[in-house]
């Protein structure tokens, strides 16, 4: 277990410095008395820091998720602005379309179909005429 300087984020990822102190497996390994290398690293504690920021890779994803937030509100709000539009519009439509209903007014026409109201004087008169029997009703037939 080797020593190493390290450095650890307040996002909790760290970052490993230059070897400090190699252990007896790895000094061997140097040697070439061994053919494995020491793979276990140890904080060396005089030389570790705790810093108060996010590392370099966190403060990049979190300017790219930033702007990719800002590009989604905008698409929100340019759509909310479109829907508004198309809701004003619609609505226009719609008291244009009442407008010309009642612009549309039906004209009103009299037919005459040459009939008329007939009274009590002249059916008297039609009795007089001498054909009554319509009139009357007592029609035979």
């Amino acid at each position: 277990m080797c020593l190493y300087g390290r450095v650890v984020f307040t996002c909790a990822h760290e970052r490993w410095g230059l070897c400090v102190k190699k252990c007896p497996t790895s000094e061997a390994f140097a040697a070439k008395e061994s053919d494995q290398d020491c793979f276990v690293k140890n904080p060396h504690v005089p030389t570790s820091r705790r810093l108060q920021k996010k590392c370099n890779r966190c403060i990049a994803m979190e300017d790219k998720l930033g702007k990719a937030r800002k590009s989604i509100e905008d698409v929100k709000e340019t759509i909310r602005r479109f829907e508004e539009k198309r809701a004003k519009i619609e609505e226009k439509k719609k008291i244009e379309e009442k407008k010309v209903e009642e612009s549309q007014v039906e004209p009103v026409v009299e037919l005459d179909p040459g009939l008329g109201v007939i009274s009590e004087e002249d059916e008297t008169e039609e009795s007089e005429m001498g054909d009554s029997s319509w009139a009357s009703g007592s029609c035979t037939s």
